[in-house]
C-alpha cells in the first residue's frame, strides 16, 4: 500500500534512519495520490540528509544533487507548487555556486512579492542570505519568523528559523536570546534534536557541564542516539562533570555503529 509506505517513510526519516527512509518513500513514489509528497520527502533527504542547514557550510555532494533535481522533475504538477519552487531554491544554493545562489534570491524575492510572510520562502531567504555572507541581512529575515503568529501549516520552517536565528545570537554571545527560541521549539515540538543541542551548546560555554550533559541527553534520544556528533558532546559533557563511567559507555555506543 502507497499510503502505508509513505508513512513508514516518514517515520522512518523522523527516527534518523535516512537509508530505510528512503526505501520506504521509494515504494510510494509513484502512486498518484501519495506520489508527490513522498518525492518531497525524498528530495529534502537528499538536500539535507543530516538536518543541518545549508549556513552551517555543509558540504553536498554532487550526487545527492543530481538525484534531487531528477526527482524534481518527476513532480509535474503545473503551475508548480509554493513547496516545489522553494526545493529548486534551496537545489541551487547546495551548488554553492554564487550565480545560483543569487537566482535562487531573486525567485524567493518574486515569492515573497506575491505573500510577504510566506514562512518557507522567508527561511530560505535567510539561508541565502548567509551563504552570501549578508549575515544582518539574514538576521532581519529571521527576525520577521521570530514575530510572526505560529502556523502549525510551516511547522518545520518556523522551527528552521527559530534555531538559525538562535545559531546567530550564540555566535554573538547573547545566549539569553538564543535560549528563549529554543524554548520555542520545544514548547511545539518536544522532541526538536537541534534546539536541545543548542542550547548543550550554551550551557557548555557557560561551564555549566551538568547541565549541557542534561540537554544533550535530550538531544541524543531525539536523533535515536543515531548522530555520532551528538553522542561526542554527551561524552565529553560527562568526562567534564567527572561522569567518565557515562562517557566511556556513550563512546563505546558511538564507535560500534560508526567505527
Amino acid at each position: 500500500e502507497a499510503g502505508f509506505m509513505f508513512c513508514k517513510g516518514v517515520y522512518l526519516r523522523y527516527t534518523n534512519k535516512t537509508p530505510e527512509a528512503m526505501r520506504a518513500l521509494n515504494k510510494a513514489r509513484k502512486s498518484g495520490e501519495w506520489g508527490e509528497k513522498a518525492l518531497i520527502h525524498m528530495i529534502e533527504l537528499f538536500l539535507n540528509p543530516n538536518n543541518e542547514e545549508m549556513m552551517d557550510d555543509v558540504d553536498f555532494e554532487n550526487g545527492e544533487n543530481r538525484s534531487a533535481e531528477k526527482l524534481l522533475h518527476e513532480i509535474r504538477r503545473r503551475p508548480k507548487p509554493r513547496k516545489v519552487l522553494i526545493l529548486e531554491a534551496y537545489l541551487w544554493m547546495s551548488t554553492r555556486v554564487k550565480g545560483e545562489i543569487e537566482k535562487a534570491v531573486q525567485r524567493l524575492v518574486d515569492m515573497l512579492n506575491k505573500d510577504k510572510n510566506y514562512v518557507p520562502a522567508i527561511c530560505a531567504m535567510a539561508n541565502a542570505l548567509m551563504l552570501l555572507n549578508q549575515k544582518p541581512k539574514a538576521r532581519n529575515q529571521l527576525k520577521r519568523i521570530s514575530k510572526m503568529t505560529y502556523d502549525p501549516d510551516y511547522a518545520d520552517d518556523f522551527e528552521r528559523g527559530w534555531l538559525m536565528l538562535a545559531n546567530i545570537y550564540i555566535g554573538q554571545g547573547k545566549y539569553d536570546l538564543a535560549e528563549k527560541l529554543c524554548n520555542l521549539c520545544i514548547t511545539y515540538n518536544r522532541s526538536c534534536g537541534k534546539a536541545y543541542e543548542h542550547l548543550g551548546l550554551i550551557k557548555e560555554k557557560e561551564l555549566s557541564y551538568a547541565e549541557a550533559a542534561t540537554m544533550y541527553e535530550h538531544a541524543w534520544k531525539s536523533v535515536n542516539e543515531l548522530d555520532p556528533k551528538i553522542g561526542f558532546k554527551l561524552s565529553y559533557n560527562y568526562l567534564k562533570d567527572n561522569r567518565h563511567l557515562d562517557a566511556i559507555r556513550i563512546c563505546h555506543k558511538v564507535l560500534k555503529d560508526f567505527p
